[in-house]
């Protein structure tokens, strides 16, 4: 509509009165006539700051799969981290080596959503963040590229929604080893249990077979079929930790409790210290 108005305003002084006009009037006449006339002129959609971000850090991303022979994109993650039997036993230690490199690799990152603090928790295979406003999903995904990328530990980055379509981490690769092997070697167990106990020819009631037919179409619709399921793809996990306020940048020592909290001063038989029952039965003799 404001353009057929624009239109005829300017037909107006097309056919009499343009010639009148100065040329630089003239000029700029001209170009909002096929600037609106031109109908292959399409205008780009402005990309919004979430979108922007997004496209850049995929960008360099997917620029770090082509440099794999020149950089190791991985030389911070132990070979243990892609045995989980291994790392199982190692994490039962509360100050395994594992996770105190972890503890301490952080980052703080500006997104259009507000700052963010984040880290990646070893343990539970998630990263970590702080901040005072939510997050989308889709700005964590940024931060997290950019966090794996600093600290050469890319494989921790798992969502198959934006790593290249070639390309999956072998972190992944490593649990769906690990729990097919372990589906299978549940199953093994199960059936030499069967076996053992064998009930099919044990002195028991048996079911009468039942014979059940199942059907794919649809009565109303016959050209109805079943939807396919969508294919899972595995996804990066996200813990949220709290207010910025929240984080700690100093690392606090655990305090050591000896003889079940109870710790005295007074030392007796050469500096050896007394359990709770022995201080006061010498407190209770010395009066």
């Amino acid at each position: 509509m404001p353009s057929i108005i624009f239109l005829c305003f300017v037909s107006l002084f097309m056919g009499t009165a343009i010639v009148t006009l100065s040329p630089p009037l003239r000029q700029v006449l001209l170009h909002l006539w096929e600037f609106f006339c031109n109908e292959r002129n399409t205008v780009e959609p402005v990309k919004n700051e979430i979108d922007r971000i997004l496209e850049e850090t995929m960008d360099k991303f997917a620029k770090s799969f082509d440099n794999d022979n020149a950089v190791d994109y991985n030389q911070n993650i132990d070979p243990i981290v892609y045995d989980r039997e291994k790392l199982g036993e190692q994490l039962q230690n509360e100050n395994n080596v594992l996770e105190a490199p972890w503890n301490t690799r952080m980052m703080m990152e500006t997104t259009p959503r507000g700052n963010l603090i984040m880290k990646y928790n070893l343990y539970k295979h998630a990263f970590e963040y702080y901040a005072d406003n939510h997050i989308p999903h889709t700005l964590l995904n940024v931060a997290a590229m950019r966090f794996v990328l600093m600290y050469r530990c890319r494989d921790f980055f798992v969502d198959e929604n934006y790593l290249p379509k070639d390309r999956k981490s072998k972190l992944t690769e490593a649990i769906q080893k690990y729990e097919e092997s372990k589906k299978k070697k549940n199953a093994a167990d199960n059936k030499s249990g069967r076996e053992k106990t064998d009930l099919k020819n044990g002195p028991f009631l048996k079911p009468k077979k039942v014979t059940v037919t199942t059907t794919t179409t649809n009565p109303v619709n016959p050209e109805w079929t079943e939807k396919k399921k969508p294919e899972e793809k595995t996804i990066n996990k996200f813990s949220y930790m709290g207010k910025l306020v929240n984080f700690s940048f100093l690392k606090k020592p655990k305090p050591i409790h000896t003889m079940n909290g109870f710790e005295t001063k007074q030392l007796f038989d050469f500096g050896k210290k007394l359990s709770y029952e022995e201080y006061k039965k010498r407190m209770a003799t010395s009066k």
